[in-house]
C-alpha cells in the first residue's frame, strides 16, 4: 500500500467512493484518494504519473488519462500543473465549475501555460520577527528584491528609530501581544502590493521561485482566488521532518484577514483558495524549539497548541 501520495507526497491517502467518468458516462472507480490534493489512486496500477505529467507539460495541453491507475479532476490538475511551474486553464464550462466545486466526475482537461510566459502580479515579501532576528533577515533579503516589489519586516517590540534600511526594505515595530493572527493582519496592511508573501524569521524561500509566484498570483487573481497555499519543508537540527507537505497559506491578497491567536490561518472561503506544489518554504527549527513551541502556544491559546505535532516534527522524513 502506498504510504505517500505520488503527486503531493502527503500521507493522507484514504478509501474513497469517488469516480471519474468516460465521455459516454461509464464510471471508472478508484479504491483510494489523497485527502490533501484529491488525486484518485489505484495502488495496484498506479504507475507512470511522473511521465504523464512531463508529457502534458511539454505538450502544453492536458486531458487527464483514464485507466492508468490514477485520475484527476480540474481542481487536482491545477495543483499538479504547478510542479512544472505551469498554470492550468480549464477547457469549457464544466471544467471551470470543477475548479470551484471539487471534486468533479469529469477528468481534468485544459491548457497549460508556462509561468515564464504568463502575466505577473506585484508581490510584497513580509517577515514577522523579533529584534534579534533582524540582522539575519537583512543579510539574506537583497536577493529577493529581484522579484519582490518590496520587503517589509514587522518586528515584535515598541517603536524605535530604525537603522538605515537598504532601498526597497522597510521595518516597522509593533508588539505581538500574544496574538499571531493580529500580527499577520498588521503585516498584511503594511504591504503596498495587492499580494503579499509572509514568512517567519526561521523560514527561508528560494529566490529563484519568486518569478513563478508572481505569475501564479496573477493567474489566481484572474480566477478570483485570494489565498495560495505553499508546501513547507520542516528541518529539525538540519534533518528533514516527516511532516510534509505541511501546506501554509502564506501568499494572500492584501485584503485577506488571518484568524486565530496561534496556528493562525487566512479567514476566507476555501473555494477562493488554491495550492501550489512548487515554491516550498523551508522552516529551520531546533529540537529544543520544537519541544517548547507547542506547550508555549497552548499556554497562549489553551487547547489550540497542537501538542501532538511535537512527536510528528521530530520524526525524520520517510517514504
Amino acid at each position: 500500500m502506498l504510504q505517500r501520495c505520488p503527486l503531493c507526497q502527503s500521507r493522507n491517502i484514504e478509501p474513497t467512493r469517488r469516480v471519474l467518468r468516460h465521455r459516454d458516462g461509464r464510471p471508472i472507480t478508484y479504491p483510494a484518494a489523497c485527502a490533501a490534493c484529491g488525486l484518485l489512486i489505484d495502488p495496484e496500477r498506479c504507475h507512470g504519473l511522473a511521465g504523464a505529467l512531463a508529457r502534458w507539460s511539454a505538450a502544453g495541453r492536458v486531458d487527464a488519462a483514464l485507466g492508468c491507475g490514477f485520475g484527476m479532476d480540474a481542481y487536482t490538475l491545477r495543483m499538479a500543473s504547478t510542479l512544472f511551474q505551469q498554470l492550468f486553464e480549464p477547457l469549457g464550462d464544466s471544467q471551470a465549475k470543477a475548479l470551484a466545486f471539487p471534486h468533479s466526475e469529469h477528468p481534468g482537461c485544459g491548457a497549460l501555460i508556462h509561468g515564464g510566459g504568463a502575466a505577473t502580479a506585484d508581490i510584497s515579501l513580509g517577515y514577522l520577527c523579533r529584534p534579534d532576528a533582524v540582522d539575519a533577515i537583512l543579510a539574506g533579503a537583497a536577493v529577493h528584491l529581484a522579484w519582490a516589489r518590496e520587503i517589509v519586516l514587522l518586528c515584535d517590540g515598541t517603536a524605535r528609530v530604525p537603522a538605515p534600511m537598504p532601498k526597497g526594505v522597510r521595518i516597522v515595530y509593533r508588539p505581538l501581544d500574544g496574538h499571531f493572527g493580529d500580527q499577520r493582519n498588521a503585516l498584511q496592511d503594511l504591504a503596498v502590493s495587492d499580494w503579499i508573501l509572509q514568512l517567519d524569521a526561521d523560514e527561508t524561500f528560494r529566490p529563484e521561485a519568486g518569478p513563478f509566484l508572481r505569475a501564479l498570483a496573477a493567474h489566481a487573481s484572474a480566477q478570483d482566488i485570494a489565498s495560495i497555499g505553499l508546501p513547507r519543508r520542516n528541518f529539525v537540527d538540519g534533518v528533514l521532518s516527516d511532516v510534509f507537505p505541511d501546506t501554509q497559506y502564506r501568499l494572500n491578497r492584501r485584503a485577506v484577514r488571518f484568524a486565530g491567536r496561534v496556528h493562525e490561518r487566512p479567514d476566507r472561503p476555501w473555494q477562493r483558495s488554491m495550492i501550489s506544489l512548487n515554491c516550498a518554504i523551508e522552516h529551520h527549527l531546533s529540537r529544543r524549539h520544537v519541544v517548547e513551541r507547542s506547550h508555549r502556544y497552548d499556554r497562549m491559546a489553551p487547547g489550540q497548541g497542537r501538542l501532538e505535532e511535537e512527536a510528528a516534527l521530530l520524526l525524520p522524513y520517510r517514504d
